[in-house]
């Protein structure tokens, strides 16, 4: 028979090709890397074995049986190995083999040692390959065994690809599928027109695929440090954890890395970071590094005990006390370290990240290891910001009512609109965490905006003229009246509910009002010009300063709950002296000043008639209701005023 050796030469020609790409451009450091690099070998070594063996079995009178024999069964057992390392590929690629047993290892093997088995013993029965009389070629009874154990290990592998597909990225499942396609398909129909080799030209092109996808280094490595980046730590971690592995991270966190690249220079960084890179790298052969970026490194073990994870921490430590060197000028980089337990202490890649871009705990001058709970604070904001942006998008924050009573009319005169964040996670989030948070990364200015909506939107909706209440008061953060298109988005919402300005009241807090009157002194004025009235939040909780009350229009006067209580205690009713006569003497001043005054705090019916009896405009407290949820308010409401 004549055989089409064509297709083998190209293949040869894809092999070498890859061959080449892996040396030049990657390196070899994890088992996969090898175990892919074998798959390649197998193939070129199948390739040229195939064109051999072809060569001698078709030219009979040239070639002895020895060595048709030698080419023959080198290349049958070269080329059933592939199979088998193919398999061992994806199960190192998803990190698999750290839980598997020796055993397991044995028996995945057992198909591969019954191909080799066959082989051995084909000399003497001629159950996988014999001549025929005419010296020709031929396959033996037992030559499909050869087959049916491809398909065995190529069956496994798409089990595998299966079982795991939410730890094998699509960028990573489908070349595996395509190449476990390429390698089976050719094979049917080389059983039917055997003299046509197509088998290995595929799947020279499926591996060919696999590396141009999977193995290509150059989108996984850090070109500064050399170490694999925060794309491959973040895909290594995710497949390790959803193949159901434990792993020890051991996070390196150094000072600000933005600061030395811009006063020593990024060429000494770089350097100092390159260092660093190969020390770590070289520390142990059981732990891969990576390069988390702004100066984070972390070494992922999969085998390593937590002693032994305890030992290189106390190794890197002891190295970052000492001074890292570039022409001669040395320089100390102070490192955080510590060792996190996946998914023991931390279960997903999120909260990995956290930790990992956390900034220093505390400022400090010397290497230490700390606990990952030195991170809560950071984790958790990072956690409520994540959740705010969630119930932003997903519309799922609550805006809450507080009643506020009238002492002249006896009834629910407004209320006072409060933002809530209830988390399926997290449960209740208070509003003295995320308002900080919001206030530091902007979304307060998103969170203003929605409060705005929805009370207008609920004001409109309910007729809560009809029921008595003359305005809402909406919070205005410092962020919030900094910005000088506030006017103009308040006003566009307004329009669109068509609500007028005085059904609104707006809030500022003494602080903001005190400590940024300048920043925010235009804001204010524009929006008292467009018919909204203000309010002064929280009078008296120490930055009393007549000034920006003189200089800003507030109608409004909110007296914080701790004057209230030091005149009198809502357990006891006791109180000081002192602090009643500045109750007193605050409510008496500002009434002469024409500003309405709301005490907040109310919780007793003493505290209501001592109030009553100084002639307080309007009241907020416990003592009236706690703040309630939209309909539990509007049924409170109607309860309240229009039983009067």
């Amino acid at each position: 028979m004549i055989y089409n050796i064509h297709y083998d030469i190209c293949a040869v020609v894809i092999s070498l090709f890859t061959i080449y790409y892996m040396f030049a451009e990657k390196g070899f450091k994890k088992n996969a890397n090898k175990f892919f690099l074998g798959m390649v070998l197998c193939e070129l070594i199948s390739s040229f074995l195939d064109i051999f063996s072809s060569i001698v079995n078709s030219r009979i009178g040239q070639y002895s049986y020895f060595v048709r024999d030698f080419s023959n069964y080198l290349f049958l057992g070269v080329h059933n190995a592939t199979p088998f390392i193919f398999v061992l590929y994806i199960l190192y690629l998803l990190g698999i083999d750290k839980r598997m047993k020796k055993r397991h290892f044995f028996f995945l093997s057992i198909p591969l040692v019954v191909t080799l088995t066959a082989l051995a013993l084909n000399p003497v029965f001629r159950w996988v390959f014999y001549y025929d009389t005419d010296g020709i070629y031929s396959h033996g009874l037992l030559f499909a065994v050869l087959y049916v154990d491809a398909f065995l290990y190529m069956l496994l592998a798409i089990e595998l690809i299966a079982r795991f597909h939410g730890a094998l990225p699509k960028s990573k499942s489908y070349p595996l599928l395509l190449f476990i396609a390429l390698s089976l398909i050719p094979i049917l129909v080389q059983m039917y027109i055997p003299h046509i080799l197509i088998e290995l030209f595929f799947q020279a092109l499926g591996i060919l695929g696999v590396m141009l996808s999977i193995e290509n280094e150059d989108e996984v490595i850090n070109h500064i440090t050399g170490l694999y980046n925060r794309y491959l730590f973040m895909n290594d971690v995710g497949t390790a954890v959803k193949s159901g592995n434990n792993l020890h991270i051991l996070t390196i966190k150094l000072p600000i890395t933005s600061y030395y690249n811009a006063n020593l220079g990024v060429q000494y960084m770089n350097s100092m970071m390159r260092q660093m890179a190969l020390w770590l790298s070289g520390l142990n052969g059981e732990i891969f590094c990576y390069d988390c970026e702004g100066g984070n490194f972390a070494l992922v073990s999969y085998t390593c005990s937590e002693e032994k994870m305890w030992d290189l921490a106390q190794q890197v430590r002891k190295r970052f006390e000492d001074a890292w060197y570039y022409k001669n000028l040395g320089m100390v980089f102070p490192a955080q370290i510590c060792i996190l337990k996946m998914p023991a202490e931390i279960c997903t890649i999120e909260q990995l990240l956290m930790i990992i871009d956390a900034p220093f705990a505390d400022q400090q001058s010397e290497s230490q290891i700390v606990d990952s709970n030195e991170f809560d604070s950071y984790r958790r904001n990072m956690l409520i910001e994540q959740k705010m942006k969630e119930a932003l998008k997903k519309h799922t924050f609550q805006v809450w009512y507080q009643p506020i009573w009238d002492r002249e009319k006896g009834k629910i005169h407004s209320a006072e609109a409060l933002l809530r964040l209830i988390d399926d996670e997290l449960g209740f989030i208070s509003p003295e965490e995320f308002i900080p948070v919001a206030e530091k990364n902007g979304l307060i200015i998103e969170l203003g905006e929605y409060v705005l909506e929805e009370v207008c939107r609920f004001y409109v909706d309910n007729n809560l003229g009809e029921l008595g209440i003359e305005f809402i008061e909406v919070n205005l953060s410092l962020v919030q009246c900094a910005n000088r298109k506030l006017a103009g988005s308040i006003d566009k919402i307004m329009k669109k509910y068509g609500i007028s300005p005085d059904k609104i009241n707006l809030e500022i807090t003494e602080s903001a009002a005190a400590n940024n009157q300048f920043a925010i002194k235009d804001t204010v004025m524009e929006l008292s010009k467009r018919g909204f009235s203000l309010s002064l939040d929280d009078y008296g909780t120490g930055y009393s300063n007549f000034s920006h009350m003189f200089e800003m229009p507030f109608s409004i006067i909110k007296l914080d709950k701790s004057i209230l209580w030091s005149a009198m205690d809502p357990k006891n009713s006791s109180g000081s002296k002192n602090a009643r006569l500045l109750l007193e003497s605050t409510i008496m001043m500002m009434q002469k000043m024409n500003y309405y005054i709301v005490v907040e705090g109310v919780e007793t019916e003493v505290q209501k008639q001592l109030l009553e009896k100084l002639g307080c405009d309007y009241l907020q407290g416990y003592y009236f209701a706690k703040p309630l949820p939209a309909k539990s308010f509007l049924e409170y409401v109607e309860r309240f005023n229009l039983a009067q």
